[in-house]
């Protein structure tokens, strides 16, 4: 109760702990930080960039010797609660002034521990927040992988800001490196609707042989490849007709028909769209 009550006094504008006032900062270090041995604190300080310390992402981010340093910490009564799966959890305040401490004192090995952190978020299937993490330390090429994972699941849920936003911090060079990060880069073009754009770079990849190497990774490409072309529809269809679209496409390419010609078109059955 003490924590809360110092923490609400110390913001009473609001519950943001980013802006701690030095006299509150100076507290918690007497009352709480100073207290531990050098090992303690140094654990703090380095498991302060994770939302909630687990003992498998301490041992993962501190090495083995962390695992009896978790049992140890767990055990002292510090502003912290304990999640349902028994992870530790920082009060917002005391893991904002952890993480400051170690920004101040030392900076690099921050930096170091956040790519340690990345590497984990990666390892256990968390993708995105890998991207958004490596991308802000500037880890170009090394986030290449995790864009390509992360992208799948916002192309499922339409968000394509996120992708476009992605692909312009990666730049044009390593977005062309791998088929499957342009066979994102088609559908998100597509459905934030710069068509121009997106047949742009259907064409150029068509001229120059990749269009086959994107659908190829991923053959559901040929659904925007198609709806790309609503207003060239010979041109789309001319397309469909050189790749395999594993039958994708069926919807695009009817409608694609109806628009071409003056022959009346049946529409697709027993295929799925």
């Amino acid at each position: 109760g003490w924590f809360a009550a110092v923490a609400f006094g110390s913001d009473p504008g609001g519950s943001d702990c980013h802006g701690l006032a030095d006299d509150f900062g100076s507290y918690i270090s007497a009352e709480v930080f100073d207290a531990l041995d050098d090992q303690e604190r140094q654990f703090l300080l380095d498991t302060s960039i994770l939302d909630a310390v687990s003992v498998g992402d301490a041992v993962a981010l501190c090495g083995h010797e962390a695992r009896a340093m978790w049992h140890k910490v767990r055990t002292r009564h510090l502003p912290a609660t304990t999640s349902m799966d028994g992870a530790i959890v920082y009060h917002p305040c005391f893991r904002s002034f952890l993480h400051g401490q170690l920004e101040v004192t030392d900076p690099q090995r921050l930096h170091r521990m956040r790519r340690i952190h990345a590497e984990l978020l990666y390892e256990t299937e968390q993708y995105e927040e890998a991207v958004e993490l490596l991308l802000d330390l500037g880890y170009l090429d090394e986030a290449i992988p995790a864009v390509e994972r992360a992208c799948r699941q916002l192309i499922s849920r339409c968000d394509w800001d996120t992708v476009l936003r992605w692909a312009d911090a990666l730049g044009p060079e390593r977005v062309r490196r791998t088929a499957k990060l342009l066979g994102s880069l088609i559908p998100a073009l597509c459905g934030a609707r710069r068509l121009d754009e997106a047949r742009s770079l259907i064409r150029e990849l068509h001229a120059n042989g990749g269009l086959a190497d994107v659908v190829a990774a991923d053959d559901r490409v040929s659904i925007h490849v198609a709806w790309s072309m609503l207003w060239q529809p010979r041109e789309g269809l001319s397309l469909l007709d050189q790749y395999d679209t594993a039958g994708h496409a069926a919807g695009a390419r009817y409608m694609l028909e109806v628009t071409s010609g003056a022959e009346t078109v049946g529409p697709v059955r027993w295929v799925r769209w």
